[in-house]
């Protein structure tokens, strides 16, 4: 279908489609609370605005990314050019493009559609708006040509400020998270945290206002007390057990306990019940664990949420088999995913600081906006990956693979790219390259892997990986570029390039103390 068929053809469709790359996609039905959002901001923009030019449209509004091109419906346009004022039907040079985010759709409107809408020259700045919490992205074109990325949610704000506002500078707008949100209802989520906090405040053998004075015993309090503090037990996490006890006998409340046990039948169920202490917490574990080794390809957060428990608990993840998996926002600081397979999964936000990936299949995995940030990744494979806006800050990237992935707004400052192969990455700049150490040391050519000793690359347990760092070097573990002169003359362009020189240099320190080993 051309663009001219798709115009005349929708026209007479009772519901919108969009356009991309000559097919048709319907627009999904949307909540109320993703109405509110686009209403709330195009009402704020509308009265800002009175006056001054521009034109504010709405979800009805088709905006073209060329002439020829697509067209998509955003939730708010803002166009300031005269060549728009007397379009009927599609803005063509817009400044502002904001996107409510759905669960449906969020990944498609940071990524693909952000790829397009890109192309649009009078395009400034890009707004993702989270309807279901509080958390806004903000894309920003710069001086440079280059779009960057600031992400606002009540996470990275100081817990006393329950309210924060962006500036939009091309229409010189601040609007507040309190305007934006007016009158939204936010889904209400499984919470497994807050729900053990809300039992414990209702259920806390230990709080004044439930228990009746020592002076006023009787059967009835004694078994209600006993039901509170065996509920207690059931609600709380194994991790917070011994924290929970140790307040117990710090405060002598389990001797007033013991001391209202008024028969030995009591008391004897209470052992009974302490010594299931490590067969509960084991049945736990194989629960998290079943879901997880049964939830390959789970899209509903569920798999997230055992993964994340799993690793708060200190257990390794090595050898997961995760692929396709929705683990979007997961925290997975620290997580031992040597070997892992998550191909084309959705790692989105999430939290892999100092993360042990070392050989782990990352290909296709959808990473935008993730903080790998001194996370291991020796040898991993991240050829096609999207990770618009990730953050390598001080990662070890020595053999890695990041052929034909997207590099748009990574941070690679102090990053170690030794051995690191790059044939065909999207959106890398030699200022990127530059900030990073050890650069003039990748792969920039096509080049073949040399796996010799690949099974013994690392001859200690590779889950003790804490505060050391690997250094590739030390194994026959490299890119053969098939044409070697084409590869240096590749790194002396990035060097020569003195434009893309950092104010700054990065620290290399730590990767240069490797290499003195």
């Amino acid at each position: 279908m051309t663009p001219e068929e798709y115009l005349a053809w929708e026209e007479e469709q009772p519901v919108k489609y969009e356009y991309i790359n000559a097919k048709v996609y319907e627009m999904t039905r949307e909540t109320l609370s993703h109405n509110d959002i686009a209403l709330n901001l195009a009402s704020a923009l509308k009265s800002h605005l009175q006056g001054k030019g521009c034109r504010v449209q709405i979800a009805d509004t088709k905006v073209a990314v060329s002439s020829n091109g697509s067209f998509f419906y955003p939730d708010v346009v803002v166009s300031c050019d005269p060549r728009d004022t007397k379009s009927r039907n599609i803005i063509y040079y817009p400044c502002l493009i904001v996107e409510v985010l759905s669960s449906s759709t969020e990944n498609f409107d940071r990524a693909q559609k952000f790829q397009h809408y890109r192309q649009i020259e009078s395009l400034k700045e890009y707004l993702l708006i989270d309807s279901e919490k509080i958390c806004i992205e903000y894309y920003q074109i710069n001086e440079k040509n280059k779009w960057e990325i600031t992400t606002y949610s009540l996470e990275e704000i100081a817990d006393s400020q329950q309210n924060f506002s962006v500036e939009l500078e091309s229409i010189n707008f601040e609007i507040t998270t309190s305007l934006l949100y007016e009158n939204v209802v936010f889904p209400e989520k499984i919470n497994l945290e807050n729900d053990r906090i809300e039992n414990q405040k209702q259920q806390d053998f230990s709080s004044a206002e439930e228990i009746q004075s020592p002076e006023k015993e009787t059967p009835e309090k004694q078994t209600r007390l006993i039901r509170r503090f065996t509920d207690w037990w059931e609600a709380t996490p194994v991790d917070n057990f011994l924290e929970d006890i140790d307040y117990l006998l710090k405060n002598f409340v389990i001797f007033e306990i013991i001391g209202l046990l008024a028969n030995i039948t009591l008391i004897l169920s209470l052992v009974s019940w302490l010594t299931g202490f490590q067969e509960r917490k084991e049945e736990k574990h194989f629960s998290a664990w079943s879901i997880i080794n049964e939830g390959q390809g789970d899209k509903s957060g569920v798999v997230k949420t055992a993964v994340e428990r799993l690793n708060q608990e200190g257990f390794s993840l090595s050898g997961l088999q995760l692929n396709k998996t929705n683990l979007h926002d997961a925290n997975l600081s620290g997580a031992r995913l040597f070997q892992a397979n998550l191909s084309e999964a959705i790692l989105s936000r999430n939290k892999l600081a100092k993360a042990n990936l070392v050989l782990a299949n990352l290909s296709k995995v959808f990473f935008i906006g993730a903080d790998l940030s001194e996370a291991y990744l020796n040898g991993a494979n991240l050829s096609q990956a999207n990770m618009i806006g990730t953050n390598f800050t001080k990662a070890n990237l020595g053999g890695a693979n990041l052929s034909e992935a997207d590099l748009d707004l990574v941070n690679l400052d102090g990053a170690n790219l030794r051995g690191a192969y790059f044939f065909n990455a999207k959106n890398l700049s030699n200022a990127q390259i530059k900030l990073a150490c050890n650069w003039k040391e990748a792969t920039y050519v096509k080049s073949t892997i040399q796996t010799n000793n690949i099974d013994t690359l690392f001859e200690e347990n590779i889950d003790t990986i804490s505060e050391k760092r690997i250094d590739t070097t030390r194994f026959e573990f490299q890119w053969i570029p098939e044409n070697k002169q084409a590869n240096q003359e590749r790194i002396k362009e990035i060097e020569q390039d003195k434009s893309s020189d950092p104010e700054n240099p990065p620290d290399c320190s730590q990767w240069d103390s490797l290499m003195d080993n």
